[in-house]
């Protein structure tokens, strides 16, 4: 397997996006990113260090599949030979920062308890 070297961005659902902007540029000293109209409509994404947060506002907060995380490998082609191994689904995508991208689903929803 291919080793992760970094969490490129987290995407999370929000309901205000002008008071969790000024919420994380005021606690956390996040950089607002502007990506275009046509993008900056959609999301609202800022940088905290070398990562990203991503957002989708939604005015109830659900269960969907926009929810998610992305990762940076050092080869993609050794990952998705591992994910195929162990029966993980993904889709490649391209876009933002790292290219080819990749993602992917958690069967356990996030929600893991390991023992």
């Amino acid at each position: 397997m291919s080793k992760i070297t970094a969490i490129h961005h987290i995407n999370i659902q929000i309901s205000d996006r002008q008071q969790t902007r000024e919420w994380y540029e005021r606690v956390l000293g996040a950089e607002f990113l502007d990506r275009g109209p046509a993008l900056n409509k959609r999301q609202l994404q800022l940088r905290i260090g070398t990562g990203e947060i991503h957002t989708s506002e939604t005015e109830k907060i659900i269960d969907v599949p926009r929810v998610h995380f992305a990762i940076e490998v050092e080869n993609w082609d050794e990952m998705l030979a591992h994910l195929d191994s162990v029966g993980v689904s993904y889709s490649r995508s391209a876009g933002g920062s790292f290219a080819p991208g990749g993602g992917g689903d958690d069967p356990y929803h996030g929600q893991r308890e390991d023992t």
